[in-house]
């Protein structure tokens, strides 16, 4: 029995429900600390391509799916900006984007912790996405270590019809 009880990673359950019936068969998952994502998609038929957030200017290929989890706050504004016009360069023409990000609400931002991470607000994240078509930006939160996080979780297509 698969078992997907961390918060985290209900990202990717809700990224599937969306996306189960598209026929995707690739995806590439930018980030670290992927594999229950990774694993569950895999666990779903398809291809994976592992990515790193840092080199994003590097990667090649073709894919269904791009799938960015708790990862991109780590570029600034600008960088995000250009990393997503390549990843939209990688996307088949029926493909799409699900990125979860922190959002300027988040909790982190009060205690002096993780002040090397870029927060978004969703006008910030939309304005990142600029080379894809912006289907819906939602806001969630958790609890996690006694703070209550935020997060941005954006859908983006290469189509803009």
């Amino acid at each position: 029995m698969e078992q997907y009880n961390n918060p985290i990673t209900n990202f990717v359950k809700r990224t599937w429900d969306l996306i189960q019936d598209k026929n995707y068969q690739t995806a590439l998952l930018i980030g670290e600390n992927m594999d229950e994502d990774q694993a569950f998609f895999a666990g779903k038929g398809l291809t994976i391509t592992k990515g790193d957030i840092q080199q994003i200017s590097t990667l090649s290929g073709r894919y269904d799916l791009v799938y960015l989890n708790i990862n991109f706050h780590e570029l600034s504004k600008e960088t995000l900006m250009q990393a997503f016009d390549h990843l939209a360069k990688l996307m088949n023409a029926n493909g799409s984007l699900y990125a979860r990000g922190r959002s300027t609400q988040d909790a982190k931002i009060d205690t002096g912790t993780d002040r090397h991470f870029q927060y978004f607000t969703k006008e910030e994240l939309e304005g990142c996405l600029r080379s894809l078509h912006v289907v819906k930006i939602d806001s969630t939160s958790l609890i996690q270590n006694d703070l209550k996080s935020h997060f941005l979780e954006a859908i983006a297509t290469k189509s803009f019809s």
